[in-house]
């Protein structure tokens, strides 16, 4: 399979922290450069995921084996995003509670208006990434039980995205072009995996960087 056009990029290592950043707890200082790098590690999954689920594996005409093949191809890629979106906030969220319980200083030149600004772009764009990855990363513990089972089947009947499905039952993972969509709780959860979806994680990498960059007159 050919990538063209597929560049990893790493932007954490350009930030100009302010000076004070290191002076108040240079363990914690290190603790949270290294989260921020690793939001550039899952920016770049996500990234390596879009181009193994959009990825032409054949140049003819694929036999029955080999369709049924790349389509489970495209499941792992749109699994494997679902779980870096989730880390990649689950990281946003630690980076912001150990700014807030081990560094008040810092904390405190950081404008709430910021967080704000990037929890909307969250809520917005990867709404119920949470239950998305549960709904990806536990169903054999879902369907463990026949409690667990009716507890996540659904309760009404669904059509959507080339589904129609009566109340009761169960959806672990479906694509429907570019989405990708399963089961928690009873209720759709799904992500678009576009290049649309690629920029708007980059814009939240951007903006959260962006908190702690020097700023001008600092």
């Amino acid at each position: 399979m050919h990538a063209p056009g597929y560049k990893a990029d790493s932007l954490a290592s350009w930030i100009d922290y302010p000076e004070e950043f290191a002076r108040e707890d240079p363990g914690e200082f290190f603790h949270i450069k290294t989260l921020l790098m690793n939001l550039d590690h899952y920016v770049n999954d996500f990234r390596a995921a879009l181009f193994l689920f959009h990825g032409q594996f054949s140049s003819g005409s694929p036999s029955p084996h080999q369709q049924e093949l790349f389509l489970r191809w495209k499941h792992i890629a749109a699994r494997d995003a679902v779980i870096t979106v989730y880390n990649f906030m689950q990281t946003y969220v630690a980076i912001k509670q150990n700014i807030h319980d081990q560094l008040p200083i810092i904390s405190k030149t950081i404008p709430s208006a910021g967080h704000k600004e990037i929890n909307g772009l969250i809520q917005a764009n990867f709404p119920s990434f949470d239950k998305l990855r549960h709904g990806v990363a536990h169903p054999a513990e879902m369907l463990a039980t026949r409690r667990g089972f009716q507890k996540n089947a659904t309760k009404t009947p669904y059509e959507g995205l080339g589904l129609k499905i009566s109340p009761g039952n169960y959806v672990g993972g479906h694509l429907s072009d570019n989405t990708f969509m399963c089961m928690h709780k009873g209720h759709e959860r799904r992500i678009d995996i576009t290049e649309e979806k690629m920029q708007k994680l980059e814009l939240i990498r951007g903006k959260i960087f962006a908190l702690f960059h020097k700023r001008v007159g600092n």
